[in-house]
C-alpha cells in the first residue's frame, strides 16, 4: 500500500494559538484526507498545506472550527505563516551526502541538496518560504527537480543534470519503500521548479490506481 498511515495530529486551542508560532505543514494528500476535511488547507499536486502551532512537543493543526471562531480565513493563515515561519523555523540547505550514508542497493553518483527547517522536523515546507524559490535557483544555478522525499525535508537536483525525471522517480520510490517511515512518506510524485513561471508543478507519478 503506497499511502501513508493516517498521522494523528493535535489540535490547536484557543488557548494555545499563536500567530507568532504558526506554520505550514507539507502533508501527503490522499494519506490525510480525513484530516483535511477538518482544517484549512491548500492543494499542490498530491501535497497538501496545512497550518499548525509549534509548540514545545511538535505542531498542532487549526482546525476550521477554531480559524472560524478566531476569524481567519484560509488566505490570512497562509499570509501570516509565510510571514512568521522564516523567523522560528529557519531554513537549512546542505548536501545529503555530507550528512547520509545510502543504505545497500541505493546509490546516488551527484551531489542532492537537502532543504528543511532548522528542527529538521516537518522542514519540507521551507520550500514555500518567501523568496526561497528563486534563492534556491541562484544556488543550483538551474531550475531545478523537488524530490519530496519525506515530510521534514525536500531534495533538489539542477534539471542540467544527468538524471532523468524516470530515474529520479525510482529514487524516490525506493527511498518510499526501503528507507522513509510510512508516517513520514510525503509524496511518490516529481516536481519541477520552472523560473520562467515561478511555479512548482509536477513532473511524474509512480502511483498507478
Amino acid at each position: 500500500k503506497r499511502f501513508s498511515p493516517k498521522r494523528k495530529m493535535k489540535k490547536t486551542t484557543i488557548q494555545s494559538f499563536s500567530e507568532e508560532r504558526l506554520a505550514i505543514l507539507l502533508l501527503n494528500r490522499d494519506a490525510n484526507a480525513d484530516l483535511l476535511a477538518d482544517v484549512p488547507h491548500r492543494l499542490l499536486g498530491d501535497l497538501a498545506e496545512v497550518y499548525a502551532v509549534q509548540e514545545e512537543d511538535g505542531f498542532s493543526c487549526v482546525t476550521n472550527e477554531l480559524a472560524e471562531k478566531l476569524g481567519y480565513s484560509e488566505e490570512e493563515l497562509r499570509k501570516i505563516a509565510l510571514q512568521e515561519m522564516p523567523h522560528h523555523l529557519g531554513a537549512v540547505l546542505f548536501l545529503l551526502q555530507d550528512v547520509m550514508e545510502m543504505p545497500e542497493g541505493i546509490s546516488i553518483d551527484m551531489p542532492f541538496y537537502v532543504l528543511s527547517n532548522n528542527k529538521q522536523f516537518f522542514g519540507a515546507s521551507a520550500i514555500l518560504y518567501p523568496g526561497m524559490l528563486p534563492y534556491l535557483r541562484m544556488c543550483l544555478q538551474s531550475d531545478f527537480y523537488m524530490i519530496p522525499s519525506s515530510v521534514h525535508e525536500v531534495l533538489l537536483v539542477p534539471v542540467e543534470k544527468p538524471y532523468t525525471p524516470d530515474r529520479l522517480v525510482s529514487l524516490l520510490k525506493d527511498a518510499n519503500e526501503s528507507v522513509v517511515r510510512p508516517e513520514d512518506r510525503l509524496s511518490w510524485m516529481l516536481y519541477r521548479y520552472d523560473s520562467k513561471t515561478g511555479e512548482i508543478v509536477p513532473v511524474f507519478s509512480t502511483f498507478c490506481p
